[in-house]
């Protein structure tokens, strides 16, 4: 039933909700985060120490918090 997302108006206002200050900072393509968004941020997020267990919340790809 995962396609009913595409019936319910918080799915499209996600899709199409601004880019972040940090995604304009570093360029990050709209369309780039408009597809990892489309797609539910494939490659997960960043986890930044060394063992790998403290998430950052963050996407790999496009950047867009996910916390």
């Amino acid at each position: 039933m995962d396609w009913l997302k595409y019936f319910t108006i918080w799915w499209w206002q996600y899709i199409f909700a601004p880019l972040s200050n940090y995604q304009r900072l570093y360029e990050i393509s709209p369309i780039k985060v408009f597809v990892c968004r489309w797609k539910g941020h494939p490659n997960g997020e960043i986890y930044y120490n060394i063992g790998g267990d403290e998430p950052d919340h963050h996407c790999k790809d496009c950047e867009d918090d996910l916390g």
